[in-house]
């Protein structure tokens, strides 16, 4: 032990070893099957996680495991009824990536616990650049963007709206074959060797920004909103502006009536 407490570990692959650890730990019993030194000291050694963001094992282990199976659950049902995927035989010829949960407990400002949220995400670093991701780039907007809206909504007073989307990604399509592996603890009832190929985009993907960017602007377009020419991230329409980062989305107008109704 002493021997392994001595391996050195550089930071961008410590990551990857506590994330190989997790895999290579029994949900049920706790107990690793690890044979690689240096994930048994990723395992056993990293630093603690932030109690609110748990890895797997910590949230299937852990006292309050039912919410987080629960809030799974629910995932797993909101993906479906996007019809992010569709079930296929798995192929010698496929390229299937690994999928991985995201735990979060989410407080209100002072500190009271009050919904479980649980992500289903892709192992995006296992993707091949020309195989399932070709351009990655998402434009993001101008802090000198954000500063002249917000002056201008100060010396206006109009009135704001922010806008946070549910399972923002998924909501955009994908042009490419994409294999996932089915979602730990909800494996094929069948009993056949089934994958998800993916026909929305999923978080953790390298493409998932660019493809939320996309479909964001193109509905905006659709809507009569009008992109700028110096910055990608702001429109107008009629006596309103929408500023977007990301998966987040401010409008912003003299009337709250408008907003609304766009909304």
């Amino acid at each position: 032990l002493a021997a392994v407490q001595q391996l050195p570990l550089l930071p961008e692959s410590e990551a990857n070893l506590a994330y190989l650890a997790e895999l290579q730990t029994d949900m049920h019993t706790s107990q690793p099957d690890v044979s690689d030194p240096r994930v048994y000291n990723a395992r056993y050694n990293r630093k603690p996680t932030d109690p609110d963001s748990p890895t797997f094992h910590q949230a299937m282990s852990g006292d309050e495991a039912d919410k987080y199976i629960e809030a799974m659950k629910e995932e797993v049902t909101n993906l479906k009824r996007m019809n992010t995927w569709i079930l296929v035989d798995r192929e010698p010829t496929m390229k299937v990536l690994k999928g991985t949960w995201a735990f979060r407990l989410k407080r209100t400002p002072d500190g009271v616990a009050y919904r479980h949220r649980s992500r289903f995400c892709v192992r995006g670093d296992q993707q091949e650049y020309g195989v399932n991701y070709f351009e990655t780039f998402a434009p993001v907007i101008q802090w000198s963007t954000i500063r002249l809206v917000l002056i201008f909504i100060l010396t206006q007073q109009w009135v704001t709206r922010v806008i946070d989307y549910t399972n923002a990604f998924p909501q955009a399509n994908i042009d490419t074959d994409i294999y996932v592996e089915m979602p730990a603890l909800f494996g094929s009832k069948t009993g056949t060797d089934k994958v998800l190929k993916l026909k929305k985009s999923l978080y953790g993907l390298k493409q998932s920004p660019r493809t939320f960017y996309q479909h964001l602007s193109q509905g905006l377009q659709n809507r009569g909103w009008t992109v700028s020419k110096i910055d990608p991230c702001l429109f107008m329409k009629d006596q309103m502006i929408c500023v977007i980062y990301v998966d987040d989305t401010i409008f912003t107008g003299p009337s709250q009536q408008h907003i609304d109704e766009e909304i």
